[in-house]
């Protein structure tokens, strides 16, 4: 009996310490960047977020001597209504809201995955730790998640159904609460019976947007490429090592070396907050630089602030096409310097 009641006990704790879905907040405001590949939509704007009701507005903004299409999406889901005000124009449309409301936070039926570090591990104000998740909606719409830890507030959010394809939104700057409740009320313009397109792109949210994605790539494809690489520009030589079958391939490193943080020559070209702005160990400054290097290839690159540690990186030529990479769980110094040795299957090549 007491085997027996000690085992119950063990079931109750393991079953106590598995990790669950947060409850992300309610309302909230803040910036979005979405994109939807099936329709080749892009949108950057302002949001207010309100899970109560449910509804939420997305204000797009508008780029100086853009020709583009902006507009002002005020989505009611409570009521079945979508208003769509053309900003230009100022012509508003009102359709009917058929597709079912997503939470933008972490889902009741959202399963955990794991988490991760943007930023220097353990650094105040220079991290922000992530939670992941994913799941399936009830009606087999697949979805995936990315929170801060402990308050859950939404950083990045996925779905893909066969009838709307894949859509993903990456959230910055947030404040919790609606600042004004008035944000929800359809502009005058839209006063009887409202639809809308547009398409811009930011740099810096585009980027964060491929970070989001590569993340969640990465974790899918585990296991399927393990390679130990081991890269030496100044002798121009790369190891590579297969870890499944222990094969060593070392080739001549003829691509020049880039740094991993801001290159000396980099433009500024804005920041932006992940996670909940202003709350200490909810949020990290993220700023963004851009540039051309000698040989002509592009980059971009996001690094904390004040501190400039990797988020990620990116180049683009037209001989190597477009490479990109991020950085997690940061810690500064190197913990064993003998990591740069070539690993013993490379000896003597």
């Amino acid at each position: 009996m007491i085997a027996l009641l000690a085992v119950c006990l063990l079931a109750v704790s393991v079953t106590a310490q598995a990790p669950r879905p947060c409850q992300s907040p309610k309302q909230w405001e803040g910036r979005v960047f979405t994109v939807d590949r099936s329709k080749q939509f892009e949108r950057y704007g302002k949001i207010s977020y309100d899970e109560y009701a449910p509804r939420f507005r997305i204000i797009e903004e508008e780029r100086e001597g853009s020709t583009e299409e902006f507009y002002d999406r005020l989505y009611l889901h409570n009521v079945g209504k979508e208003y769509s005000l053309n900003l230009k124009t100022r012509k508003c449309n009102v359709t009917s809201l058929t597709r079912p409301f997503r939470p933008f936070g972490v889902p009741p039926e959202a399963k955990f995955t794991g988490e991760a570090t943007i930023g220097a591990a353990g650094v105040p104000g220079e991290s922000v730790v992530i939670e992941n998740f994913d799941g399936e909606f009830s009606d087999g719409d697949k979805f995936f998640g990315d929170v801060t830890y402990p308050d859950c507030v939404p950083v990045a959010n996925g779905v893909f159904s066969k009838e709307f394809g894949f859509v993903m939104n990456s959230f910055f700057d947030i404040n919790v609460g609606i600042a004004d409740p008035m944000v929800f009320v359809p502009p005058p313009e839209c006063a009887g019976p409202v639809t809308g397109s547009f398409r811009t792109v930011n740099v810096l949210v585009f980027s964060l947007f491929l970070f989001f994605c590569f993340f969640h790539y990465s974790k899918r494809k585990e296991g399927i490429s393990n390679m130990n690489r081991l890269q030496f520009p100044q002798l121009g030589k790369e190891y590579s090592l297969n870890i499944r079958t222990r094969q060593c391939n070392v080739t001549n490193l003829t691509r020049p070396f880039r740094p991993y943080g801001v290159p000396p020559f980099a433009n500024f070209s804005g920041e932006a907050s992940i996670g909940a702005t202003g709350v200490p160990g909810e949020s990290v400054v993220i700023e963004h630089f851009t540039g051309k290097f000698e040989d002509g290839t592009y980059f971009f690159g996001d690094v904390t602030y004040p501190d400039c540690f990797p988020v990620n990186r990116g180049a683009f030529n037209n001989e190597m096409g477009f490479v990109m990479e991020t950085f997690f769980d940061i810690n500064i110094g190197i913990a064993d310097p003998s990591v740069f040795i070539p690993p013993s299957e490379c000896a003597g090549r």
